[in-house]
């Protein structure tokens, strides 16, 4: 029988799919590896048998995706189950930041913004003489530790 699974996450190219039925089965995650490597369009699969997840870096649909896998009973994807309230607010968040990159030319994105923000705010603070109020060095203090911690690109 074919095991049911369900987005767990979803970006620009990649998605995470959950199979909970085969968290645990080693075996079934390495055919499901070996399934995948003749569907055009995924460029990586990462399995992982222990949560039972299978993250793919892709460049065609999602359709696709769920078809090929259904059609060579992998799994069958759930794409109407609910996505948990997180993933939803994180997936509208990197669209979001995607057309900022878009629109930007790449110059800045959402995590720019808010340093650019955030200092821009704390240079309000000391103009107006408020060198004793927190906001103006939490506004500092905020914006470098976004910008420390943001990746490398």
């Amino acid at each position: 029988m074919t095991p049911h699974a369900y987005l767990s996450h979803r970006s620009f190219r990649r998605l995470r799919v959950k199979v909970p039925s085969k968290r645990g089965d080693k075996l079934y995650f390495t055919q499901l590896n070996e399934g995948f490597r003749k569907c055009k369009g995924i460029e990586t699969l990462e399995v992982n048998p222990i949560t039972g997840s299978i993250l793919l870096i892709h460049s065609i649909d999602l359709e696709s995706i769920s078809q090929y896998a259904e059609g060579n009973n992998l799994f069958i994807l759930k794409t109407n189950s609910p996505m948990p309230l997180f993933n939803g607010i994180s997936a509208k968040f990197n669209k979001f930041d995607d057309r900022v990159k878009r629109i930007t030319g790449n110059g800045l994105d959402i995590t720019g913004i808010t340093v650019l923000t955030l200092f821009g705010l704390g240079i309000s603070q000391i103009s107006r003489g408020n060198f004793r109020a927190i906001p103006w060095d939490a506004a500092f203090w905020y914006a470098l530790n976004i910008f420390w911690q943001r990746p490398a690109r």
